[in-house]
């Protein structure tokens, strides 16, 4: 999942990178977090990296904040790459909704310098 950034100055916040999984018992579980404060070229590679490193089944970003573009970066770099767009009602943690209905677990998650 992403929640990119718009910029990459110092003062910019972290492009949110997360990689997570459905597990057997329904909870979904955070599994990797690359999040990171960078171009979206660089932010965009990185999320494709994590995308075959871990089989993913799809790349989910969240476009309140940059609408089309990610997509564009992504298809970009990568035509193959399943992918869809969806809209945040909230900002917090990238497993903030799942931890309220209590189906989230944290794998090594840990904040961000935001």
């Amino acid at each position: 999942a992403i929640d990119p950034s718009a910029t990459s100055t110092e003062s910019a916040d972290e492009c949110g990178i997360v990689c997570a999984a459905l597990g057997a018992d329904g909870h979904a579980y955070v599994l990797e977090d690359r999040s990171l404060r960078a171009s979206p070229n660089r932010w965009a590679s990185d999320a494709i990296a994590v995308y075959h490193k871990r089989l993913a089944d799809r790349i989910v970003a969240e476009t309140n904040n940059g609408g089309e573009m990610v997509e564009q970066i992504i298809r970009g770099l990568d035509p193959e790459i399943a992918y869809r767009a969806c809209t945040a009602a909230g900002r917090g943690r990238p497993d903030d909704g799942l931890r309220e209905r209590r189906r989230g677990r944290g794998g090594g998650w840990k904040p961000s310098s935001r």
